[in-house]
């Protein structure tokens, strides 16, 4: 609807607008119609009525929680197919900027949209320590979170916990219930959280050491194996394990000059326990030879 302009002023071909008159300088004001004040009124009161509100020339507020309501009742929730208005849940936040995080975790990772999810991180607690560290962003400490851990100084201590990102030191062990006795350095692991400790799921094995011209390897499984050599043979010498098996171990000996397929150097053993075995004769050949040996069994 087109208002009177000030006199003159559509005739000039000039755009009409209202102005202020000034009577000290001889100026009329714009001409206000009822119309301009009616039409506006009443659109302003279709607004608050379409919202279910009662019109009140008291409350200063209607208009805006009209448009308010109107947008919730009109605008319709939104779907996959259909698009509309989103909230909050206990998976998905909205930013204050209107950002959409989600708010749940995949494996104990929280996902970001900046970013893919990762349960990788580093450890660079000392060898000796019991309490070990490491960061992995995102990480949420529920029952089932994985976590993949590289440890740079490996793991001497008998009872070793593992705190990931600030969540808790929790005992580390190979079944839930033993504790890892030890891992070498750089050794990487993956485990999982049960509720109450981490269990290794895959990875290194649990120990890793050499001691007394011996090496023995111990896996979560609960195997272990250790192979060493007793230098020059003496008839009746013994030789400890580095590390004691359960029970007696399968043990096989052979002198350092053997050729593949040749038994001829095979040792024969008085004695086996699961803590020692005692060297008795070669089966053939000669005597004063270096030996080697390996011992596979369990250790727990």
């Amino acid at each position: 609807m087109k208002y009177a302009p000030p006199i003159g002023q559509e005739a000039q071909g000039e755009e009409a607008h209202y102005v202020d008159g000034n009577p000290e300088l001889g100026i009329l004001g714009s001409p206000v119609p009822a119309a301009a004040i009616e039409q506006g009124q009443r659109e302003l009161l279709h607004v608050i009525k379409q919202a279910g509100l009662t019109p009140s020339g008291e409350d200063l507020t209607q208009l805006f929680r009209a448009i308010g309501k109107l947008i919730g009742d009109k605008v319709p929730i939104a779907t996959n197919d259909t698009p509309g208005l989103v909230k909050g849940s206990d998976a998905v936040s909205i930013g204050e900027d209107g950002s959409i995080l989600l708010a749940g975790a995949v494996d104990g990772v929280r996902f970001s949209e900046s970013g893919g999810i990762s349960r990788y991180g580093v450890c660079d607690s000392a060898q000796a320590a019991q309490a070990k560290t490491v960061t992995i962003p995102g990480f949420r400490l529920v029952p089932g979170a994985l976590a993949y851990v590289r440890f740079t100084h490996g793991n001497s201590h008998a009872a070793p916990t593992l705190d990931v990102s600030g969540t808790g030191a929790k005992p580390l062990t190979i079944d839930g219930t033993n504790p890892i006795p030890g891992y070498g350095v750089n050794a990487v692991a993956s485990f999982m959280y049960d509720g109450a400790r981490y269990v290794v799921v895959s990875g290194f094995t649990v120990d890793d050491n050499r001691a007394g011209g011996q090496t023995y390897l111990k896996f979560p499984n609960g195997s272990m194996i250790i192979w060493g050599d007793w230098g020059t043979f003496v008839n009746g010498q013994t030789v400890t394990f580095a590390q004691p098996f359960q029970a007696m171990p399968s043990l096989i000996g052979y002198d350092n000059e053997s050729l593949p397929g040749n038994t001829e150097r095979k040792a024969k053993f008085s004695a086996i326990t699961e803590t020692y075995f005692t060297v008795n004769d070669w089966a053939y050949g000669s005597s004063n030879k270096t030996g080697c040996w390996v011992a596979f069994g369990r250790w727990r």
